[in-house]
């Protein structure tokens, strides 16, 4: 089973610098998926 609940990024702190680099911006909507053992961050 996945469970989604659409989330808003940022502002980005440099711990969240990794998020940046994977092609995400500060106050983009993601998606966030909970999956067995993962999460899933996809644009929303």
């Amino acid at each position: 089973m996945t469970t989604t609940a659409p989330l808003r990024a940022g502002p980005w702190r440099e711990p969240g610098r990794w998020l940046e680099l994977a092609g995400f911006e500060a106050g983009q909507q993601v998606r966030i998926a909970v999956e067995h053992g993962r999460l899933v961050i996809t644009p929303d």
